[in-house]
């Protein structure tokens, strides 16, 4: 009998570091990837039935705890949407492998959609962080990607980073906060360095 394997991934740095508790099934693929809905963990009813009909039909199987959540580390008031998203992008780019079907339960289900329309950062993006958002620069992709007849093979071609100069680095200050702005100095491009090593580059297809 296959037993899941439980495990952790240490996300973020310094101060901000959170262990996340990781439950991995091997199986064959598509793989199956939980998404927990707010305050429920991955030893939850839904997760647990996930678990077992992957066990039963010998599929992969990946669940976890958000930080705040269960038993992984971190605190539950500190808890943003961004916050576990980046946990669920790092416990998915750490963990799975190849096809995937992400499943997601209330909270679960916009965290799944916002990792399934991120993609690898660019140039410009790679220097503040690993991933970004899909960027349709063309409108007539607007139409084929909310459109229920697309093909899936049609799709993932449109995941991919943007071209460079569609977009600015600009820093963000308190200056913006303020009700009169000082003047248009606060969004001003700034250069960026180069990104560092991603431990987590990978190509999903």
């Amino acid at each position: 009998m296959n037993e899941p394997r439980f495990t952790s991934i240490t996300v973020g740095s310094d101060k901000d570091s959170r262990p996340i508790a990781v439950c991995e099934r091997k199986g064959t693929n598509p793989g199956l990837f939980w998404l927990g809905g707010f305050k429920s963990d991955m030893k939850g009813t839904k997760a647990e039935a996930l678990d077992r009909w992957a066990e039963k039909e010998g599929r992969a199987c990946l669940r976890f705890d958000y930080s705040g959540h269960g038993e992984s580390g971190g605190s539950f008031t500190e808890g943003t949407i961004s916050r576990w998203l980046e946990e669920s992008l790092a416990v998915y780019l750490h963990f799975a492998r190849g096809p995937q079907l992400v499943i997601g339960s209330s909270m679960g289900g916009w965290l799944a959609l916002l990792l399934a329309r991120a993609v690898g950062a660019n140039n410009v993006a790679a220097p503040i962080h690993n991933r970004m958002p899909v960027v349709f620069a063309d409108p007539r992709w607007w139409d084929a990607w909310f459109d229920p007849a697309s093909q899936a093979d049609e799709l993932v071609k449109m995941l991919q980073p943007a071209d460079d100069d569609l977009l600015e680095v600009c820093r963000v200050t308190r200056d913006l906060l303020k009700v009169k702005v000082p003047d248009a100095s606060v969004l001003a491009p700034v250069a960026v360095a180069p990104a560092p090593y991603d431990a987590y580059a990978y190509d999903p297809y």
